[in-house]
């Protein structure tokens, strides 16, 4: 019996040590599976880091004209109320210029937009722009005047629209004058009466 008991208290001690040998193994499995996924949260975090961090270094990039921005001047008249608009070549020298070195470079000018697509400068000036015309019979044909900024009146054209032809009317409207802005508003009229 004694013989029985001991094989007995030798099965359960057996059994106790490889249960014990199971669960230490288990647990060494166990805990290397979660450094491996801790590991592999960590090279996430530190490469989303660092593409968030590229993304904020090419975000502080500061832009920059280049040969192909597109280069526009606003010129808005406080006297006839017109803003005239002029697409321009990029002035060589601007070119690599950023906004603040553009600003120092125009100072009488606002700048409205820039970007590397486009720059536009607004400037504001006084009297009207040159986009004023007045049509005024002379010397029997109408003739084409153009109204600088202090509203004068200078001959632009003499054109080879006889008014004797025109009804009386018409003739009164042109020794009146007729007031015109705008190239194609101007070429409009003068098409109208030849």
């Amino acid at each position: 019996m004694k013989k029985t008991m001991f094989i007995l208290l030798g099965i359960i001690l057996l059994l106790a040590v490889s249960m014990s040998i199971g669960y230490f193994i288990y647990t060494l499995q166990y805990a290397e599976q979660n450094q491996q996924q801790l590991a592999k949260q960590n090279t996430n975090t530190v490469n989303n880091l660092m593409q968030n961090e590229e993304s904020i270094q090419t975000n502080q990039e500061e832009e920059k004209v280049t040969p192909n921005t597109q280069f526009i001047l606003q010129k808005h008249y406080v006297q006839c109320g017109h803003t005239t608009v002029d697409y321009e070549e990029v002035p060589s020298e601007v070119v690599n210029m950023t906004q603040d070195e553009l600003q120092e470079k125009y100072k009488e000018w606002e700048i409205a937009k820039f970007s590397k697509q486009e720059v536009i400068l607004r400037k504001e000036e006084s009297g009207n722009c040159d986009q004023h015309y007045v049509l005024r019979e002379k010397e029997g044909y109408v003739a084409i005047y153009l109204v600088n900024q202090n509203g004068m009146e200078s001959l632009k054209e003499l054109t080879g629209i006889a008014t004797e032809y025109l009804p009386q009317e018409d003739i009164q409207k042109f020794k009146e004058g007729i007031c015109v802005y705008g190239l194609q508003e101007l070429n409009t009229i003068i098409e109208d009466y030849e």
